[in-house]
């Protein structure tokens, strides 16, 4: 399966148990979410605060990545992405913030086969519990079924930050 998730966000703060959810498709032992992490929770250790995160269930051990350090503020508008492959050899995504490449860390190595999400129901700014909340706005999220190139995030970047009348780095 190859996707891109794709977003603007506002976030007042990190969320509900600082970890709000961008966009989660996980029910049980299947599925993805993708989501901040704010101060130290048991979804974010102190190492991996103010970053995104993405998980991925496989069937044996599911997988988890971080954005770079200190990569989320609160406060601003940031344009997000996570592009992952999970038949790549290597499945880490790329996480992209405000059209550059942020730096993925890999905290738990995926094992097995990924499990499928086809019948999950897909939630924006939440989970399907109705916890893990996102606070602030979530505008223009879109998942693609393919993983779009570093040319085609920066153009979708540029083309919302213009819309903001945000300044866009060259």
């Amino acid at each position: 399966v190859n996707m891109t998730i794709t977003a603007w966000i506002f976030p007042n703060s990190f969320g509900e148990t600082d970890s709000g959810r961008i966009f989660d498709k996980r029910q049980g032992s299947n599925g993805k979410n993708f989501f901040l992490c704010g101060t130290v929770t048991s979804f974010c250790t102190s190492t991996n605060i103010n970053r995104l995160r993405f998980d991925q269930q496989y069937s044996t051990d599911q997988g988890v990545w971080f954005s770079a350090a200190n990569s989320i503020k609160t406060g601003v508008w940031q344009h997000v992405v996570v592009i992952f492959s999970a038949s790549a050899a290597d499945p880490s995504p790329k996480f992209y913030i405000d059209g550059s490449v942020s730096a993925t860390t890999e905290w738990l190595n995926p094992s097995g086969s990924s499990t499928s999400d086809a019948g999950n129901i897909a939630t924006i700014g939440g989970n399907s519990g109705t916890t893990a909340t996102f606070d602030g706005q979530i505008d223009e999220l879109t998942v693609w079924n393919r993983t779009l190139s570093a040319a085609e995030i920066l153009n979708l970047y540029k083309r919302g930050a213009l819309r903001l009348n945000l300044s866009v780095r060259s």
